[in-house]
């Protein structure tokens, strides 16, 4: 009786920390026009890479604010995600082939040929892979995981979140803290889009 009280009290905190930070959260990512790049900017895919450049850049030098930045700008372009642009910043961003860049594909949807048509002019032009740290692999898990929820795709979000979340667990930099609160915060959210919280109370309550 003990356990199912802590348990209940458990699923209720995470409920109301949901129910009150995901509103904030997806207020604020709503009202990002002042970050937002204008249509008269490079492709949408260009900026992704120039943020993957952003978030190298901050890993390799251990500065955190442009893991914010590039955070902040990722948010401003949002709405504009696609699975084609996905998979083409996935191209980019990961060797294609490597179990990293076929797990994060596997959670996009298939597209038809004439569906994929995106600059993909540069996307050929990967980042040197001395400098592949771990988090840009988070963050393209969190750009897939933004795009499935926003596609109302529940349980591949809470498949691609629980992926993710196990990886995070191996790693300890202080650069991956931005990164991995959102990363965090939509885990949580892709489960309680599924009906699912109480899955991870039950996790909780079996680590202590």
């Amino acid at each position: 009786m003990q356990y199912i009280n802590t348990a209940s009290a458990t699923l209720d905190a995470l409920a109301g920390f949901l129910a009150k930070v995901t509103q904030d959260v997806e207020m604020k990512d709503h009202q990002t026009p002042s970050l937002s790049i204008s249509s008269a900017s490079p492709s949408t895919l260009q900026h992704l890479k120039e943020i993957a450049s952003l978030i190298d850049s901050g890993s390799y030098t251990k500065e955190v604010r442009c893991i914010v930045r590039a955070v902040r700008l990722t948010f401003g372009l949002r709405w504009k995600l696609t699975a084609p642009l996905l998979s083409a910043f996935l191209d980019f961003a990961r060797q294609p082939g490597s179990e990293a860049h076929a797990r994060l594909s596997s959670f996009l949807p298939k597209e038809d040929e004439h569906d994929m048509k995106v600059d993909t002019a540069t996307s050929a032009v990967q980042i040197p892979a001395k400098h592949l740290f771990p988090e840009l692999k988070i963050y393209c898990y969190l750009l897939v995981l933004l795009f499935l929820i926003d596609q109302k795709k529940y349980n591949k979000a809470k498949a691609c979140s629980l992926a993710s979340i196990n990886w995070l667990k191996s790693l300890n930099r202080r650069t991956l803290d931005v990164l991995a609160s959102r990363l965090f915060f939509y885990y949580l959210y892709s489960y309680e889009l599924t009906g699912d919280l109480v899955e991870i109370c039950g996790r909780a309550e079996e680590a202590e």
